[in-house]
């Protein structure tokens, strides 16, 4: 996968028309802090700073693919009630149809609300209806489906085993959509995947997998095993099997094993990472996309979902970054700038990241640069280097200067292991790249006085920190290059 074919193949999602059918719920999350026990009993007492909340199981898969197309049906069902709304009202600002969602007398909206202190969730409430829906409702979403089946590139079933995906209504969408060779892609649920009989995909989990064939999987020939045992026992055409940190594996019936090592940096959070798997493994063979290439678009998604808190979704923008930073080595892909910098700080917030932030020419890499950088990598989790292009140099040090280019400079530092990031900028200073990045805190060596470090207005009005660093046998660029002439 090169980032000119993953162009072309987001492109092709605009015009792939996706179906997506199961149940769907709301996910809230209710997050503060918890610093204390509660004197009425020994729980902790959480300070609410922030509630949200977005569509969950079959919504996740709608907002995930209303991210490359627009062409999305939404069909499900949900209650008559202010929740039930919510999904509607947020499906019609993706841009997605629902014409096919079922409001129903007999049952409520899903919901399931998460508390959250800091990063960890401590408590989860589900208010849920988990019967099998009724023949009426059935019947209703059946309709509903048919009137549309025409304008369907591929489906979708995401099944969260909580009734709307019965045996019957699996049995008759596949019926239509067979007729029609549109493939069926089940996300699935439970131990009976008989039901899916007929499915072109399905991509369960390992987990899932193991209760799917009722045994322990210890090793990749248990797996391919229980994955052949699944296609010919269910007439499932293809499995695809996550196995989180290990990657995903696939199976098909005429082609050998396809396996993928993970693209997760770090995994923080798996929620919602399944439904980034379907969501892209439908619009790629809904596109008709090669099954190895769709699995490796797949990977990429689930690798950067993982890294984001809460119920998550991909866009084509970040695959394209993570698609950029795989086409370069370690070193080079720290270099970043425009919109892949913001998008990665902006990750970075969402993980509550600390980012610290220094900045210099470096022209000539010595000892005291060395220090200033492994001291300031430990004063937070990010460390980015802003460095003065060759142009702002100039300016700044006058003609002869920088005697070493902005990109050679660039790649030096970035190679320093307390390094994260490495940004160019052509301001004379780097106040423009510090109001951007907002770091937690500005770094310089001890040599500065804090009321002269560039930045620190900039940085101590919203909040943040100015700190020196203790550099104790001070150096200067200068110094080196008289020390030269006099070798010379």
């Amino acid at each position: 996968m090169n980032i000119e074919k993953m162009k072309t193949i987001l492109e092709g999602f605009k015009n792939t028309s996706v179906l997506v059918i199961g149940d769907y719920m709301v996910d809230e999350y209710i997050v503060g802090n918890a610093d204390r026990i509660s004197p009425e009993a020994p729980v902790q007492v959480i300070d609410v700073k922030k509630e949200s909340r977005v569509p969950g199981g079959a919504g996740n898969v709608v907002r995930n693919i209303s991210s490359f197309t627009r062409k999305i049906y939404a069909a499900g069902i949900i209650g008559v009630d202010e929740p039930g709304n919510y999904l509607k009202n947020t499906f019609n600002e993706y841009g997605a149809d629902c014409s096919c969602m079922v409001a129903s007398e007999n049952r409520k909206t899903i919901i399931k609300t998460r508390v959250m202190a800091g990063r960890q969730q401590i408590l989860r409430f589900d208010r849920e209806d988990k019967e099998d829906i009724n023949e009426v409702d059935s019947t209703r979403l059946l309709k509903k489906i048919e009137e549309i089946s025409s304008n369907i590139d591929v489906v979708i079933l995401s099944d969260y085993g909580k009734g709307c995906l019965t045996y019957k209504l699996i049995e008759k969408i596949m019926v239509i959509f067979s007729k029609k060779f549109v493939p069926v892609l089940v996300d699935p649920k439970g131990d009976d995947y008989l039901k899916y009989k007929g499915a072109h995909l399905v991509t369960p989990n390992l987990k899932e997998t193991e209760i799917a064939v009722g045994s322990v999987i210890e090793n990749s020939g248990e797996l391919e095993t229980a994955a052949v045992s699944l296609q010919k026992k269910c007439g499932i055409n293809s499995v695809l099997v996550t196995l989180s940190e290990k990657g995903m594996t696939l199976f098909t019936e005429t082609e050998k094993p396809y396996h993928i090592g993970t693209r997760a940096q770090e995994v923080f959070d798996v929620t919602g990472a399944g439904d980034t798997v379907i969501s892209l493994m439908g619009l790629c063979l809904g596109s008709n996309i090669q099954p190895s290439d769709s699995v490796d678009i797949a990977n990429i998604g689930a690798g950067i979902v993982v890294g984001k808190l809460g119920t998550a979704s991909v866009t084509g923008n970040e695959l394209l970054a993570e698609i950029k930073n795989m086409e370069t080595d370690d070193t080079s892909g720290k270099i970043i700038a425009g919109q892949e910098l913001d998008l990665e700080i902006g990750r970075l917030r969402k993980l509550n990241k600390k980012i610290v932030f220094t900045n210099g020419i470096f022209d000539f890499m010595h000892v005291g640069h060395l220090k200033l950088l492994q001291k300031s990598k430990k004063l937070g989790d990010i460390l980015v280097v802003g460095i003065n292009s060759d142009q702002s140099t100039r300016e700044v040090k006058g003609e002869g200067r920088p005697i070493i280019s902005e990109m050679e400079r660039a790649l030096i530092i970035a190679s320093m292991i307390p390094v994260d990031y490495v940004v160019i900028f052509d301001e004379l200073t780097p106040v423009p790249l510090i109001k951007r990045i907002k770091p937690d805190i500005l770094v310089k060596g001890s040599n500065y006085e804090k009321v002269s470090v560039i930045g620190s207005e900039a940085v101590e009005e919203y909040g943040g920190e100015v700190k020196l660093v203790k550099i104790d046998d001070y150096i200067s660029v200068t110094m080196l290059a008289d020390r030269i002439k006099k070798i010379e």
